[in-house]
């Protein structure tokens, strides 16, 4: 199963006051765990940014606008990423696959700060641009 925390649902943190009421949200974190692998296989697992149960309003304005700091860092390392492709020898289709990653999801792949360039050395990854990791 998909980890949750791996999910735009948890990254964005749109969900965060449901998911880290610990009385009220423990439902919705039950039917997250049919379908999801949640932290630990516990349904009150910790949350992955931080957050402590209950958490006030202030904390959840914080949560959510470090969301959308991480999502506009996302979108320009995916930005820079793809302009490296596009110049890469390997690349395919317009720079959306290459050789040694044909799959169609290569374009997500360069929007995680934790992915690597497939080639050897890689030409993007971490250690190489990225802020988030």
């Amino acid at each position: 199963m998909k980890p949750f925390t791996d999910t735009l649902a948890c990254r964005s943190r749109k969900h965060c006051g449901t998911c880290r009421d610990l009385v009220g949200g423990r439902a919705w974190r039950e039917s997250l765990g049919r379908l999801l692998a949640l932290p630990g296989d516990a349904t009150d697992f910790p949350c992955p940014h931080g957050l402590p149960w209950n958490p006030s309003a202030v904390q959840l304005a914080a949560a959510g606008a470090m969301a959308s700091a991480e999502q506009a860092i996302r979108a320009e390392l995916a930005k820079a990423r793809f302009a490296v492709c596009l110049a890469c020898p390997r690349s395919m289709d317009a720079g959306f696959a290459c050789e040694l990653h044909p799959k169609c999801c290569l374009g997500s792949d360069r929007a995680r700060p934790g992915y690597s360039c497939p080639d050897s050395p890689p030409r993007w990854g971490p250690g190489i641009d990225s802020p988030l990791h």
